[in-house]
């Protein structure tokens, strides 16, 4: 994405950005520290954008749609540390589970490339699946994920990430992220993943971290190495595959609702 573009897009998404941020915020005081008011005003974030079906039906760009998908998994994952709260309940999870129909329904339509972009929209749904208790959005899901890890080859690389040229180490981080996720929680709900698959996939980027030159050699381009909040997911890999030494990554992302640490502890103790 050129300056110019990604400059009208950061405009374009910033009050979304603002407002997720601010949810999981709340929703991270309450589950690691027990503030109910600040898990109170979340809830009431999400009721407000409920009540104005933000983000429900078709979207006007392409990119709109990539963007709900982010978005939908980092509010139904903060959700999830809500739940325990008063005032949870039907308003925020139909909302919710009309955002993920229209994640369902572009993909329906073939409108999402078989990439990382397809991982999001498979966590968007398994996210806000556990977060409502639809099981046609968390086997809509876990069919993505069985793609997903069924799309790592042998040496752990990602066919469509190799392509992303001086971009390809950032794009498998961004790639992976999602897959782990969706694997966190297939294994909370008891459902069978590839699990030789996410650690060739994990491997290849902890080797790629550790010495971009390799990945360098494979695409002809200089690798940098992914931010640390691209690497958010490293601790919730970890949980799935032994993992000796993790390189710095950030403890929590927007796109993973918030804290990492909180976000794993919803997941395990809010499947349904």
């Amino acid at each position: 994405m050129d300056p110019a573009r990604r400059a009208a897009r950061d405009r374009a998404v910033a009050i979304y950005e603002a407002v997720v941020r601010a949810v999981q915020a709340g929703a991270d005081d309450y589950a690691l520290g027990g503030d109910a008011s600040a898990g109170a005003c979340a809830l009431g974030q999400l009721r407000a954008w409920a009540r104005g079906g933000v983000l429900v039906g078709a979207l006007a760009t392409q990119q709109g749609e990539y963007e709900r998908a982010w978005y939908l998994t980092g509010l139904a994952l903060g959700y999830l540390k809500l739940r325990p709260l008063d005032g949870h309940g039907r308003p925020v999870e139909d909302w919710l589970r009309a955002m993920a129909d229209g994640v369902v329904a572009v993909l329906d339509q073939d409108r999402i490339p078989a990439n990382n972009l397809l991982y999001w929209s498979g966590l968007a749904l398994a996210a806000s699946g556990l977060a409502t208790g639809s099981q046609a959005h968390l086997a809509r899901g876990q069919d993505i994920l069985t793609a997903g890890l069924a799309a790592v080859a042998a040496d752990g690389s990602l066919k469509a990430e190799l392509d992303r040229g001086a971009k390809a180490l950032d794009y498998h981080a961004f790639a992976t992220a999602p897959l782990v996720l969706l694997a966190v929680i297939a294994e909370a709900r008891g459902k069978p993943f590839d699990r030789a698959a996410l650690e060739r996939l994990g491997r290849f980027v902890l080797a790629g971290i550790a010495d971009p030159a390799v990945l360098s050699r494979r695409t002809g381009r200089t690798q940098s190495r992914p931010e640390d909040w691209n690497l958010a997911w490293l601790p919730a890999y970890a949980s799935l595959i032994p993992t000796r030494a993790l390189p710095s990554h950030a403890t929590r992302s927007h796109f993973l609702g918030g804290d990492i640490g909180a976000t794993l502890a919803a997941i395990r103790s809010g499947t349904r």
